[in-house]
């Protein structure tokens, strides 16, 4: 009984419109959702949804689908664009809302429409090419709820077998699974397997074949001055990478390599401009930043392995979330976005005011760490400027031009004191927060409290911190830092740029990887890894704890005889190194 009244309320749905904030009657607003293509789709299908309206004053428009029964989740929130993408790859009866606000009044006017999603395997396994073509869709019959399936990979020539992430059965649905990590123009064989609860394989299904594609894509070339060896981490097979230098080749997208550095993944759409690679989720999405002409860095955009939008939200739309709640409005959302243990995203966004004589500028730009629900709605906001002490200037006085290289839009002046440049933000063991403040050479531990904290910094580390560090090294403090991690065993990893070292010594222009053990009871750091990289990255870097116990540093833009380059560096707990690949960024 209960199955058939959700049908029956769900199918009420059908041309349903509720306006909030409205009164019915002869100013009651229309709002028609059309769908490019009739709904019996079969999974993994691109639907162009347009929404339009009578509504007479400025709208903005947001699109919300869930399964029938379930939540309803936000896909694209509140912008000016009417006109959306859905590429949903689970099979089931959905429901779709489109949502119109007018920008005048506030109204908000609803209609949702029915969609079924269908199988495109039922008895036999399929193989679907998709946009992307090193990416492919696997679809197979359905497994008996209790048990779960992945599918398994591997060139026709060649050893070597990779999988999918594992996805739990649903009594009656099929299976659908997009499979990335293969080389271009390359033959694959692939099999599904079914597990049961306690992972044992159970079942596998017939021998499939795809041949992948060729990228339209100008790629970095690769090198490698040191080669895979026998204590390289192959249990972590994959460079993820993004070039962040456009020029005459190329404009920025992210990819991935294998060890050897042959192109296995990228994200590359015609109509995209700046799709800056933030952070892979974990659950086989990626967060990106992507430039809404003329400004950049305005998109906060979720996709999926074949490049379709999962959920997306603006600068804009979040600035106003934060503005409600008292903070200062937001200028861009940049360098991170990371999906947390409790599925919530942590996102450092850009901010600016006027504050004459605190520095040698009036105008300061600081940042915020916004955190954000599943449906990329602020529920926690932390503001620089209520924090930190505006009278201490970036360490080496650096100022941006709006929208200049590294720097966000500017809009109360053209010019300002870049005061903290923060470029990654770590969760705690304790639940807490880490940010890297590039621009003061600090890395600070904030109360979160897993979303009930204060904001109050806890602790500062770095020079003219809070610690004392036990290092013969004369200059033992990283500098303009990037991505701090923690290893299994509670150590900080760090990528050291060096550049405030490069500044006072120009004999120590060189970046490290350094692993600090960090004592916050007697607030005393130690090095346990202090490793010279070869090379001097001025800017970008990341670092990254391995599961053979080395670790990889990505050492960001560096200076070459004939241009940039970059290099991703596995290092030995011994300092030396195992592995570099390095990329000529193109220009």
């Amino acid at each position: 009984m209960r199955k058939l009244w959700i049908l029956l309320a769900a199918s009420l749905l059908l041309g349903l419109t509720t306006s909030l904030g409205h009164a019915a009657g002869p100013e009651a607003v229309t709002v028609v959702l059309t769908a490019d293509l009739p709904s019996g789709q079969p999974a993994g299908t691109p639907i162009n949804w347009t929404v339009t309206t009578d509504a007479p004053g400025p709208v903005d428009y947001r699109l919300t689908v869930g399964r029938v029964g379930g939540v309803q989740r936000v896909v694209y929130d509140f912008d000016a664009a009417n006109v959306l993408e859905w590429v949903p790859i689970e099979e089931d009866l959905y429901i779709v809302q489109a949502s119109v606000r007018d920008l005048n009044n506030g109204s908000v006017t609803t209609v949702a429409r029915l969609f079924q999603i269908t199988a495109r395997a039922t008895t036999q396994p399929v193989l679907t090419t998709t946009e992307n073509p090193l990416v492919a869709l696997y679809s197979a019959p359905a497994c008996p709820a209790g048990q779960r399936m992945r599918v398994l990979f591997k060139p026709l020539v060649g050893s070597g077998v990779s999988a999918t992430q594992l996805k739990p059965c649903r009594t009656g649905r099929s299976m659908n699974f997009y499979v990335m990590g293969m080389r271009a123009l390359t033959g694959y064989v692939m099999v599904h397997e079914i597990q049961d609860g306690a992972g044992n394989p159970v079942a596998y299904g017939p021998l499939r074949f795809f041949l992948t594609g060729a990228p339209l894509e100008i790629f970095p070339t690769f090198s490698l001055p040191v080669p895979p060896g026998p204590d390289t981490s192959y249990l972590e097979p994959v460079h993820l990478l993004s070039t962040t230098i456009g020029g005459l080749v190329a404009d920025p997208f992210p990819m991935a390599t294998d060890l050897l550095g042959r192109i296995i993944w990228y994200y590359g759409r015609d109509t995209e401009v700046g799709p800056w690679l933030l952070r892979p989720t974990g659950q086989g999405t990626f967060l990106l930043s992507i430039d809404e002409p003329p400004l950049i860095w305005q998109l906060l955009r979720e996709v999926d392995a074949a490049g379709h939008v999962v959920r997306q939200t603006s600068t804009e739309r979040l600035s106003e979330q934060v503005e409600v709640m008292g903070h200062d409005p937001l200028t861009a959302v940049h360098h991170e976005a990371l999906r947390m243990p409790n599925g919530h995203t942590a996102v450092i966004a850009s901010t600016e005011r006027l504050i004459p004589g605190a520095q040698n500028n009036p105008l300061i730009m600081a940042d915020m760490i916004l955190i954000l629900d599943e449906n990329f709605q602020v529920i926690w906001v932390w503001n620089g400027f209520d924090h930190l002490d505006v009278n201490r200037p970036a360490v080496l006085g650096e100022e941006c031009v709006s929208q200049g290289p590294g720097c966000p839009p500017l809009f109360l002046d053209t010019i300002g004191n870049d005061w903290m440049h923060s470029n990654a933000i770590t969760p705690t063991p304790d639940g807490n927060l880490l940010l890297s403040m590039r621009h003061q050479d600090w890395i600070i531990k904030i109360d979160y409290q897993n979303g009930a904290g204060s904001g109050d910094i806890l602790w500062r580390l770095g020079p003219e911190g809070d610690f004392t560090i036990n290092s013969p090294d004369p200059y033992p403090w990283q500098s303009h830092q990037h991505d701090p991690r923690y290893t299994w065993d509670g150590q900080l990893a760090v990528f050291d740029n060096g550049n405030t070292r490069c500044f006072l010594d120009p004999n120590a222009c060189y970046s490290r990887g350094q692993v600090f053990e960090i004592d916050e009871t007697n607030m005393v750091v130690t090095h346990t890894l202090n490793a010279d990289l070869g090379g001097y990255s001025f800017a970008l870097g990341s670092s990254h704890p391995l599961l053979n116990g080395n670790f990889s540093f990505g050492s960001g833009i560096q200076s070459g005889d004939d241009g940039f380059f970059s290099s991703d560096i596995e290092v030995r707990p011994d300092g030396t190194i195992a592995t570099q690949l390095d990329a000529d960024i193109p220009m």
